[in-house]
């Protein structure tokens, strides 16, 4: 840039020049950090959600999925296994939050879990993540199990999905190419991960389309665990269960 010669301005202004476009990239480069990683997240403006001074059950994971249903941004949640029953009840396409009154994502989930702090949620590398507090302190939950690193090149996720299920054993996925078949029109997932856990491992998976979230529930009695990989729109793509017949259905 030093070298620039702009023969037809006066004396000094070519500097003048890359300084001005210096400070305007640095703008540009604090907007990009501004809306990268937590804040692009939680400054998502969605309508304002308005909740009693007492919960109903169910309550949480029902706004999470209308959250979802709301929101053009990956978006991951793990039920408590004591909320089974509600999993069980919630449509496949909730219907999204209404209202012109609007508020950040990040607020509203705030407000939700300040009035349910069973469960938390972080901004985890642009996925939204909603799981059980006691859950994210559990050395020992299944998604906190070291994975491999693996490469997805073109949507194709079998690599991927299988060095997942090595640590998950006898957990299976099921047909890892049928996101592509079921979403022909969305962009093929690109991602390479370094390796690290299973939650990260899926966030790599997820962050790659904002249609995208994974999500970990009990079915039946409570006692089946399933992990799918789900797109807005076209429910779910991909699961894993480790073998339990009652978590074969929703």
């Amino acid at each position: 840039m030093l070298g620039l010669r702009y023969p037809d301005a006066e004396p000094g202004a070519a500097n003048r020049r890359v300084r001005r476009n210096l400070i305007t990239c640095g703008f540009l480069a604090a907007a990009c950090v501004s809306v990268g990683g937590q804040s692009r997240l939680r400054d998502v403006r969605v309508p304002r959600i308005y909740l009693p001074k007492q919960l109903p059950p169910c309550t949480v994971p029902q706004f999470i999925k209308r959250i979802e249903a709301t929101i053009d941004r990956p978006l991951s949640f793990e039920v408590r296994p004591e909320d089974y029953g509600c999993w069980s009840q919630l449509p496949v396409r909730p219907s999204p939050l209404l209202g012109s009154d609007l508020s950040s994502v990040g607020d509203v989930l705030d407000q939700l879990l300040t009035s349910d702090q069973r469960y938390e949620w972080r901004d985890m590398d642009g996925v939204i993540v909603v799981r059980p507090t006691n859950a994210w302190r559990n050395p020992d939950h299944f998604l906190h199990r070291p994975v491999a690193a693996f490469t997805v090149a073109d949507g194709h996720l079998a690599g991927a999905l299988a060095t997942i299920s090595a640590t998950l054993q006898p957990w299976a996925f099921g047909n890892p190419d049928f996101l592509l078949v079921a979403t022909p029109l969305l962009p093929p997932i690109h991602t390479s991960f370094r390796g690290g856990t299973v939650l990260d491992g899926l966030n790599s998976i997820v962050a790659s389309r904002n249609d995208l979230g994974w999500t970990v529930y009990y079915c039946t009695d409570g006692t089946g665990v399933r992990i799918h990989i789900e797109s807005r729109g076209y429910a779910t793509l991909v699961g894993a269960a480790p073998g339990s017949p009652q978590c074969e259905q929703r």
